[in-house]
């Protein structure tokens, strides 16, 4: 995790899409890429951002009212080309709906940040540019049953190594916990090429049933 002092002052580049930032321990310059700032935020060219700790971390814009929640362990440095199944309408169709830009979506699963999948299983595959050295992969998900959106009945994570496919890191049932917001978490050790997450939807007979992910966080060692 970086940390990083709250009410840190963070200079918003609009050319290259990036916030500057200086870490807590050592004062080194960070630079990260987050794609959505300048739609949610408003922010122009120069403009600067202020952190705030309340839990999670938050980027409050220049009015106290806009505010983005960041998770910096998805941006450690794992790049990530990643595919999914296709989402349905009208969740993840757009262009600025990512899994792993960083952004948490809220309770409210039309807040452009979730995709969602009606009756159908998911696989979601992540590339990564060179062997990756991981420490743990997690994604969250929403749980609303008033709205037919279930949490996940189970999920299996494989991985490519340097010397094997797929070969199955994790596997576990779900029980639904009663948040509107949860976390599933796999611990991992080794060096890995690609990831495949294959989540599958609670399955209701001759009822929908929605299945909403927003964030796939991985940490390194």
């Amino acid at each position: 995790m970086i940390n990083v002092d709250e009410g840190l002052r963070l200079q918003y580049n609009k050319k290259e899409g990036t916030v500057i930032f200086r870490t807590k321990e050592d004062n080194r310059m960070v630079n990260y890429s987050f794609r959505k700032f300048q739609k949610q935020l408003n922010v122009s060219d120069g403009d600067t951002l202020k952190l705030d700790r309340t839990g999670l971390y938050s980027i409050v814009g220049n009015s106290e009212e806009e505010r983005v929640d960041i998770d910096f362990q998805n941006h450690e440095g794992v790049l990530i080309n990643y595919s999914y199944s296709p989402p349905s309408a009208p969740y993840g169709e757009s262009e600025t709906t990512y899994l792993n830009d960083a952004i948490l979506g809220s309770r409210n699963e039309n807040d452009g940040n979730w995709i969602g999948w009606k009756n159908q299983d998911v696989t979601v595959t992540m590339d990564f540019p060179d062997f990756t050295s991981l420490s743990g992969a997690k994604f969250r998900y929403r749980d609303d049953l008033d709205k037919d959106i279930f949490p996940p009945a189970s999920y299996s994570l494989y991985g490519t190594t340097r010397y094997k496919e797929d070969i199955l890191l994790a596997q576990k049932t779900i029980q639904a916990v009663g948040y509107p917001i949860a976390v599933e978490e796999a611990p991992l050790i080794g060096s890995f090429k690609s990831l495949k997450l294959v989540v599958h939807h609670y399955k209701r007979p001759e009822n929908e049933s929605w299945l909403f992910m927003d964030e796939i966080i991985l940490t390194k060692y």
